[in-house]
């Protein structure tokens, strides 16, 4: 005589073929996660650049292009070059012969890139082993060229600086806007003059208080 079998036998017995299958899975993915261990991953299935593990710091060998410059014009606060040219907006005219100036050298050096405003910034900074490097590659050109736009090799080290081993001269990208283009913005606001605002007392001629006030200024 056939016995019925309970619910729970009917459970258990339809519940095997599931825990079978989610063993395979966990082992399935237990032996993807040892092969991208083993091999690298960059997480978008490609794989990540070789790197190089010194004292436990990661680095990792790059390309990077930009304009050269230095730290000593860069940080220049009436915003001029010893050369005369425009640390904010005249990078591309800043000379070689002022990259080669000792305070310069010293200084250290970096990549500025352009914005569409046309204002430069800073994108990477050089290790001060880097520095004789440039230094040297830079005598091979009269002091007065300009326009020094480069690709700079090397290893970006853990601590962001760039390690060049290798420099040369690179062509200037055409995407940026040219040099003369013009700038427009709008802006808005409480029409104002200097010398209320100026007032040691922050009363203005008017009476109004030139701090919280100025919407009660009048024209006249």
């Amino acid at each position: 005589m056939m016995i019925p079998s309970s619910p729970w036998r009917r459970s258990r017995a339809a519940s095997l073929p599931l825990l079978l299958l989610a063993m395979l899975f966990v082992v399935s993915n237990d032996a993807i996660a040892a092969e991208h261990v083993d091999h690298g991953s960059d997480g978008h299935g490609g794989m990540m650049p070789d790197h190089n593990h010194t004292d436990g710091n990661v680095t990792v060998e790059v390309v990077m292009e930009g304009w050269l410059y230095d730290m000593y014009c860069v940080n220049q606060e009436d915003g001029i070059a010893p050369d005369g040219s425009n640390t904010t907006f005249g990078i591309h005219d800043h000379m070689v012969g002022c990259m080669l100036l000792t305070q310069c050298m010293d200084s250290g050096y970096l990549l500025m890139q352009r914005s569409l405003t046309g204002m430069y910034f800073p994108t990477v900074k050089f290790t001060n082993s880097s520095t004789a490097v440039v230094a040297e590659w830079l005598t091979q050109f009269s002091m007065d060229t300009t326009n020094v736009y480069v690709y700079a090799f090397g290893t970006m080290m853990a601590d962001g600086l760039l390690n060049v081993t290798m420099i040369d001269m690179a062509d200037e990208p055409d995407v940026y806007p040219p040099d003369a283009m013009e700038v427009t913005y709008t802006y808005t606001g409480w029409i104002y003059d200097n010398y209320c605002l100026a007032s040691p007392s922050g009363i203005a001629e008017d009476g109004t208080n030139v701090s919280h006030g100025v919407h009660d200024h009048m024209v006249g």
